[in-house]
């Protein structure tokens, strides 16, 4: 078997300083696969590439294009699949970019990352691996994914495009409405038999962002919100919702920012809003102007609609049709 490792830096491939502080090392993604085969042997075989090295704090719109062309570059060659190690923090952005620029049908493109350092007994960058490479030898499916162990489960396998973002002070990753794709337990991949997907209801989508910003401008609710003057390269705003799809439409705040967009022709979308019922606060939402998105992680949708806009697609081509199988 014949896979292509593609390293990209986080935690997975960091060291501990000499000061305490971890960083990226150029030593450790090949520690990585020593480590894989001395547990697993070598049967097989493993070309590499390293277009960029960033703690995935740090990530931006030129890391995920060169990522991109190098896994554009490689997945029409003789491999059965590919696996790209990431840092944990952003893991979500990345997978969801390749997921709208591969689409589901292609050999599988499996992200991993480490929760500690490799040399931590905590570590579950190791078998995130393993088990990440035991997807693709399964043939398990097709297009983008991430596998990842929270503490006290199985890797979970996730579908690129519906993971969501971590809660504050823990690792644990999630897909969701967490409808993951399937899960191991042991060594026995289980599908996930409430998970369901379309196929690709749109061509997939080219990065096109201009430098390293995506032109998107996200705010996240909270009591009392102060809504800020738009930034003048924005092409569109993304507001975050509370947990069951509303936000506070008598604000006088967000009655102004919304008169802004208005006036500059900026569109609002809204996440998290799922059909059913509603509250008689989102009645406000025609009246401001606001657009609701499908029923997709917010962190997926930030992307697709960045892609999208980026290209020169309109919304309404894009958005709500299923790509990477993110429609959730």
């Amino acid at each position: 078997m014949k896979l292509f490792v593609i390293f990209t830096g986080g935690t997975i491939g960091s060291s501990a300083a000499e000061d305490g502080y971890f960083s990226p090392d150029a030593s450790k993604g090949y520690q990585l696969l020593s480590m894989y085969q001395e547990q697993k042997g070598g049967s097989v075989r493993f070309d590499t590439a390293e277009p960029y090295r960033t703690l995935s704090e740090n990530l931006n719109g030129s890391h995920i294009a060169k990522l991109i062309s190098c896994v554009r570059e490689n997945i029409s060659g003789d491999y059965e699949g590919i696996v790209v190690t990431h840092g944990t923090d952003t893991i979500q952005y990345t997978a969801a970019a390749l997921g709208y620029a591969l689409g589901n049908d292609t050999i599988p493109v499996v992200l991993v990352s480490s929760n500690y350092i490799l040399e931590d007994e905590r570590a579950n960058g190791l078998e995130n691996f393993i088990k990440a490479v035991d997807f693709i030898q399964g043939g398990y499916g097709r297009g983008v994914f991430a596998a990842y162990r929270n503490e006290g489960e199985g890797v979970t396998i996730h579908r690129g495009t519906r993971l969501i973002a971590h809660q504050p002070y823990t690792d644990a990753l999630y897909s969701v409405k967490n409808n993951y794709f399937g899960k191991y337990q042991g060594e026995e991949f289980c599908k996930n038999k409430t998970y369901r997907e379309e196929d690709d209801k749109t061509d997939t989508l080219d990065w096109k962002w201009q430098g390293e910003d995506s032109q998107i401008f996200c705010i996240q609710p909270c009591v009392g919100n102060c809504y800020p003057q738009i930034p003048r390269e924005t092409k569109a705003v993304i507001l975050g919702s509370y947990h069951s799809g509303t936000i506070n439409t008598e604000s006088s705040a967000i009655k102004k920012f919304a008169g802004e967009a208005s006036e500059r022709k900026i569109p609002l979308f809204l996440t998290g809003v799922s059909q059913g019922d509603a509250y008689e606060s989102t009645k406000a939402f025609e009246s401001l102007g606001i657009q609701i998105l499908p029923e997709m992680s917010p962190t997926a949708a930030y992307m697709k609609l960045s892609m999208a806009l980026s290209q020169g697609k309109k919304y309404e081509d894009v958005m709500p049709y299923s790509l990477g199988g993110d429609l959730a």
